[in-house]
């Protein structure tokens, strides 16, 4: 989608690709209406750093998306653990009651 914005004689055609620069977009031409001496050169370069900011919010979301994999694998590693350590229990419990019954008929 390309948007043009207007400010006397200078003309600046952008191409937002996400809500994030559409609201962008949107607020920079309230603010091209509210003042009069804004430059083509201050609107390119915060077109720019959302551009930059939407890539950080890109990176974030892929590296919060990867850190819950790993929570959701290290969850499940230690539910398996879990079940592990129930069985030892187990055994344990298992293996105590019969080593008492067997001493107690031994004693």
């Amino acid at each position: 989608m390309h948007r043009q914005l207007n400010q006397s004689s200078s003309t600046v055609t952008l191409s937002s690709s996400s809500n994030v620069q559409h609201l962008v977009v949107s607020s920079i031409q309230k603010l091209l209406t509210a003042t009069s001496n804004f430059s083509a050169a201050s609107l390119l370069f915060f077109i720019s750093f959302y551009n930059r900011y939407d890539d950080v919010t890109v990176a974030a979301t892929s590296f919060f998306n990867r850190y819950d994999d790993v929570m959701v694998a290290a969850t499940s590693f230690f539910n398996r653990y879990d079940d592990v350590i129930k069985a030892v229990s187990r055994f344990l419990s298992i293996s105590n009651a019969d080593v008492i019954v067997a001493a107690r008929s031994f004693l």
